[in-house]
This record gives C-alpha cells, sequence and structure tokens, in this order.
C-alpha cells in the first residue's frame, strides 16, 4: 500500500506437483481486518490455477482456521504430533480414523480424517496426550 510492503504469502508445491501447502502468510497488524489476506490468498490461488495446480493446502494455526473457512477452504485432517511414548495409546484410542502415520526419532504425527472444525476432539487429544501440535489442515480445490 502506497509503495509499502505490509502483506505476504509463501507457498511451496507438494511432492506429487499437483496442490500448493501454503507456508506463511502474514499482514502487518495495522492493516489488519482490511481483506489483506485474502486478497494475497486470492493471488496467489489464480498463480497457482495459471501453473497448472489443482488444489491448495495450509496447516492452519489455532484460531486462524476461520480465515481460511472464510475464504473457501474445507477441513480435510487434523494433524497430532505427539511423543513416541503415547503412540500406542494413540493409535487404540483412534483405531480406524487414522489416515496416515508418520514415525520419527522421538514423535509421531498423525492424521486423523475429519470434516469439521471440531474444537471439542482437539481440546480432548490436548488434554490426554499432551501433543507438541495438533492442528487442522484445510485444502481447497482450484
Amino acid at each position: 500500500m502506497k509503495n509499502k510492503l505490509v502483506g505476504i504469502i509463501f507457498g511451496l508445491p507438494s511432492k506429487d506437483n499437483e496442490e500448493i501447502i501454503i507456508h506463511s502468510i502474514a499482514v502487518l497488524a495495522e492493516y489488519w481486518r482490511r481483506g489483506i489476506g485474502s486478497m494475497l490468498l486470492k493471488k496467489l490461488i489464480q498463480e497457482c490455477q495459471k501453473q497448472g495446480f489443482t488444489r491448495i493446502s495450509v496447516g492452519a494455526a489455532e484460531g486462524v482456521e476461520k480465515f481460511y473457512l472464510k475464504n473457501e477452504f474445507k477441513v480435510c485432517y487434523l494433524r497430532v504430533e505427539i511423543a513416541s511414548k503415547f503412540e500406542k495409546a494413540f493409535e487404540e484410542k483412534f483405531k480406524g480414523k487414522i489416515s496416515q502415520k508418520i514415525k520419527r526419532k522421538n514423535f509421531v504425527t498423525f492424521y486423523i480424517k475429519v470434516n469439521t472444525l471440531n474444537e471439542k476432539l482437539r481440546n480432548k487429544i490436548k488434554r490426554e496426550f499432551s501433543p507438541e501440535k495438533v492442528i487442522f489442515i484445510l485444502e481447497r480445490k482450484i
């Protein structure tokens, strides 16, 4: 605005090169609530369409999900990172609901298929498993 950089958006292609994963979107606080984030997102989507991408996704920090829902994203997964010591208990509790599991040295990442912003589920997981991260993954077809 007036030759001042007030916001950015950054995304990278997925391994299959079909989707763009948003890694960061930021707007200076003094410019919040002016539609700048939505404009940046719209521009990114236009560029992705030109380049042949079919969808765009993001792991939204807690409280930011509503921004993406407002911009036509749909909730797809709940991504949970927990200490390896909770792996078996988590699998038992969510048997049949886990879409993907990625094991790392000291923690495990689980993806649970969901289709709504289920705050109760997120809070339940936080209480029971003390996770490192619990975020919703949202996606938009383009």
